[in-house]
């Protein structure tokens, strides 16, 4: 049913050089920067059993800034990361990201947070099987107020206005504005552990719906019920518990359902050197949310890191992501299996500012689309980082 007569190997080798100017206190500094360059060998280009060899320069440099004054945190970061291809020159594409946060505490009871956010990323090959290129820039403006933060109550208000578009043209009709408010209340006991439930309420539109049949209408409102958890079970013992109910109002029925999502995350600090995580999550994506449209998706992992000694840190991880499909489009549902295991990861200090990194990777994804989603592949990944 699946190929597994091929293993495909990317090897990637990183220079990144940080470096740091300006200075406040001896503690904190004001502007900090990046810069970075590394080269990808992909021997199966396309991620499917056709193989394409491809060659991708990748060019990147941040700059950050920091800054506290009296109770108030500014906080400011943007990056840009450019993808080069040596074969497939219509898939050169140029990201960036960035983030802007101050963070306020008003008397004894109140704290605030005010945030804009952007994330962009390139979207993976086998999301795209017209075979463009496609770039999702999500912009989320938030902010939130709470009153009594480490008292045994505390109370929440918030919101969030968000805007996702595509660069690739044929994707504008998954471009949409997002708006959210919430309200929550907290218990914390007295070893830090916190009980949370919250409500929030919101609205979806699609932007760019001109000539597009209103049977792929997604817009819906939406409104969802949380229980989160962060339990300290001891020192070195931590877990986090979300689990929502939530209700999608949709047009013609398109986005019109009931879901849950949940998500586990647990931290085991096994000994002094040795630390064990562990997670799970399931959701019901809105259709539209992504390229790729699922109907519930479900992920769990598990890792662990050892510090062998103050130069030497590795670490091992194992994900199993599972999506079910039910797509108006697709002649018959489908089920299809990803895994992504990490064998080991090495960091090795070579001094104070110089960094040695080795990553390796395995990917496969099933799926009974065998020429289009059925795929598998290896990495490895050398990289070098210098900070100044």
């Amino acid at each position: 049913m699946h190929n597994t007569s091929n293993i495909h190997i990317k090897l990637t080798a990183t220079i990144i050089f940080l470096m740091h100017c300006g200075a406040v206190a001896a503690d904190e500094k004001l502007i900090s920067g990046n810069v970075a360059a590394s080269q990808l060998w992909d021997s199966n280009f396309l991620q499917n059993t056709d193989e394409l060899s491809e060659q991708i320069s990748v060019f990147s440099a941040g700059l950050a800034l920091s800054k506290n004054i009296s109770r108030q945190q500014f906080n400011a970061r943007w990056s840009v990361k450019s993808y080069q291809h040596s074969k497939n020159e219509q898939f050169d594409e140029t990201i960036q990201n960035g983030s802007l946060r101050w963070n306020g505490a008003w008397g004894e009871e109140f704290t605030s947070n005010v945030e804009w956010l952007r994330d962009a990323y390139l979207v993976d090959r086998w999301e795209t099987p017209e075979g463009d290129a496609d770039v999702v820039s999500k912009n989320d403006g938030k902010f939130s107020l709470t009153y009594g933060n480490q008292n045994r109550f505390s109370f929440q208000v918030g919101g969030r206005q968000s805007k996702q578009t595509h660069a690739s043209t044929i994707r504008k009709e998954l471009d949409f504005d997002e708006s959210e408010g919430y309200a929550g209340l907290t218990y914390r006991t007295p070893s830090q552990s916190t009980l949370t439930l919250r409500y929030r309420s919101g609205d979806r539109a699609y932007v760019n719906r001109v000539g597009v049949l209103q049977a792929n209408n997604f817009d819906f409102d939406y409104h969802q019920i949380e229980l989160e958890n962060i339990w300290k079970i001891s020192a070195k013992t931590t877990s986090k518990l979300t689990f929502a109910r939530l209700e999608r109002e949709g047009i013609d029925f398109v986005n019109t359902t009931s879901g849950n999502y949940a998500l586990l995350d647990f931290s085991w600090e096994a000994s002094p050197k040795v630390l064990w995580h562990a997670g799970y999550s399931f959701t019901h994506p809105a259709q539209g949310d992504t390229i790729d449209k699922p109907t519930d998706v479900k992920t769990g992992f598990v890792g662990v890191t050892w510090n062998i000694s103050p130069k030497v840190v590795l670490s091992s991880r194992v994900e199993k992501v599972s999506r079910n499909y039910a797509d108006a489009d697709e002649d018959n549902p489908r089920s299809e299996t990803q895994y992504n295991i990490v064998p080991l990861s090495i960091n090795y200090m070579i001094y104070d500012s110089l960094i040695l990194r080795l990553d390796t990777n395995w990917h496969k994804n099933e799926s009974p689309v065998l020429h289009l989603r059925e795929y598998e592949e290896s990495q490895v990944m050398l990289g070098l980082n210098y900070r100044f």
